[in-house]
């Protein structure tokens, strides 16, 4: 409901039925080697694999259809890789304890098969394209340059191929020259690549444990290496489309006059000359997507039994907890960890938590 034809109230289908639709399947194999050397270190060696076919994508169709995308039963893909985990108990002392454990994964995501009818040309989904042999995780992008120092315009890589086009004339009059390369100051114009992966290379946790007497402390990290992300809530506040509304501070590093050397275009956009202050998918937007997060951090102390015996206690632990306390990251306010499409929205950063305990065992 509510979309009126002028004054007649109408509807519209949002999605169309597919009869043919079924359930996704899957297929997975694990092989791992557990092993203790010298009764210090112990851990696992984990290569796994996943196969899911008939999988449910929204696909494009033609828009005549009443509908832009449906969904489908389309291609096979392939998850495998390898876990890590690996303890180490570094020193055993009549007061002192030193424990080390980490584990890692490597995950290679793999489009097997696509449909007949998409193999050639792919299936382009927001930011993504997806074509037999990549990854549903790499992104698909207009390819951003940076700002012409001259004119404070944002220059996009132009794609050659629309220049055998009949509106050759038109795109040629946005071309600039930089760098031997043929750069355009036209969005629509920029010429679309693989650019980057949202997929990690690695991705893990370690953690310490220390312990001298009757104190214990013990911290646990996670973190992520070699992914990317297309930051879409700094483009929303880089962009001056809406009024209202907050601004990054990296605005004020914009092009003012001939000769800047910035990566931020003139403010002044507007109808009659946009300068790509706002522009929506580019690789002007990825941002590394690698964090340490210092999840947990425990210090206990456990009270001296002498003590406790003469209130007939068997044990008593004080515990002091914090969650959360830092993450190092590319850009403050940015949560890397929200999801695994690469694409960041209204997230909250993990919240900081602070508790205490007091246990007693009679």
């Amino acid at each position: 409901m509510g979309a009126n034809n002028g004054s007649e109230s109408g509807l519209f289908f949002s999605t169309l039925a597919n009869p043919d639709l079924k359930w996704e399947t899957q297929a997975s194999t694990d092989v791992a080697l557990e092993f203790t050397l010298f009764g210090r270190l112990s851990g696992t060696v984990e290569y796994f694999r996943k196969d899911s076919k008939d999988l449910i994508f929204n696909v494009s169709i033609p828009a005549s259809n009443g509908v832009r995308s449906t969904a489908r039963n389309i291609g096979k893909i392939r998850n495998s890789g390898v876990e890590v985990n690996l303890n180490w108990n570094i020193l055993r002392l009549p007061d002192w304890k030193l424990d080390f454990g980490v584990n890692l994964t490597y995950l290679k995501n793999q489009i097997v098969s696509l449909p007949e009818e998409n193999r050639a040309e792919g299936i382009i989904s927001g930011s993504k394209k997806r074509v037999e042999g990549g990854s549903i995780y790499q992104f698909w992008l207009r390819q951003w340059w940076g700002v012409d120092p001259s004119t404070g315009d944002g220059l996009y890589v132009l794609d050659t191929d629309l220049l055998e086009g009949s509106n050759a004339d038109a795109i040629l009059s946005t071309v600039v020259e930089l760098d031997d390369r043929m750069l355009t100051n036209n969005y629509a114009y920029a010429k679309y690549d693989y650019s980057g992966n949202s997929n990690p290379d690695v991705y893990g946790g370690f953690h310490f444990h220390i312990g001298w007497k009757n104190f214990d402390l013990t911290t646990t990290f996670s973190y992520q290496l070699g992914g990317q992300i297309l930051d879409n809530i700094y483009r929303s506040m880089m962009s001056l489309s809406d009024y209202g509304t907050s601004m990054h501070a990296d605005t004020k590093k914009a092009w003012r006059q001939i000769g800047d050397v910035t990566d931020v275009p003139r403010l002044d956009s507007h109808a009659v000359h946009a300068t790509n202050i706002g522009q929506d998918y580019s690789t002007r937007w990825l941002v590394s997507s690698d964090y340490l997060n210092l999840r947990s951090i425990s210090l206990s102390y456990n009270l001296p039994k002498a003590l406790l015996q003469k209130v007939e206690i068997s044990s008593a632990r004080i515990t002091l907890n914090a969650e959360n306390l830092f993450m190092l990251k590319k850009r403050q306010g940015l949560n890397p960890m929200a999801n695994y499409t690469g694409l960041t929205y209204n997230e909250y950063l993990p919240s900081r938590i602070f508790s205490a305990a007091l246990q007693f065992t009679f």
